[in-house]
């Protein structure tokens, strides 16, 4: 895949400077890091079963879930940290144009745990200047080249 996957909630992962992994889901118009655009699809569904099928670390009870939605508590209590684009959900005027935290885990997946082949597939990936742990939203443009819908 290399063009923008025009309104398909595309999903995709990052590393922030401490090693912590944060999934991030576009809602099909948020921006994609070039670099996982240039993945091939086959590379792209290993590593979405990867994370999929990572033990539970974290109880749900203990686990920070922002969103309302049931789908964010599957990877909070893997270790991931969750972002979504919600501006898809918000008229234009109310856009914020960053991802939104939708779940923080109190154990972290790192990427020394992570496969050394996917290590090596997610750390062009990595965001060098920014931590997972504090940060309420994410503006993925200032960290990693990125692809937006029509570009």
């Amino acid at each position: 895949m290399s063009t923008y996957p025009v309104l398909i909630d595309l999903g995709w992962w990052a590393i922030d400077r401490d090693g912590l992994i944060a999934t991030f889901a576009t809602g099909g118009v948020g921006p994609v890091p070039s670099y996982f655009l240039t993945l091939s699809d086959g590379s792209q569904t290993v590593l979405f079963d990867f994370f999929d099928a990572l033990p539970v670390i974290n109880d749900r009870n203990t686990a920070t879930v922002c969103s309302t939605n049931e789908a964010w508590v599957h990877p909070v209590e893997r270790g991931l940290h969750c972002y979504d684009w919600e501006d898809v959900h918000r008229p234009a005027s109310r856009h914020s144009n960053v991802y939104e935290l939708q779940g923080r885990p109190p154990r972290h997946l790192t990427i020394d745990q992570v496969p050394a082949d996917l290590r090596q597939m997610l750390e062009p990936l990595r965001m060098r200047t920014i931590s997972f742990a504090g940060e309420p939203t994410v503006d993925v443009t200032q960290h990693l080249p990125c692809t937006r819908p029509g570009s």
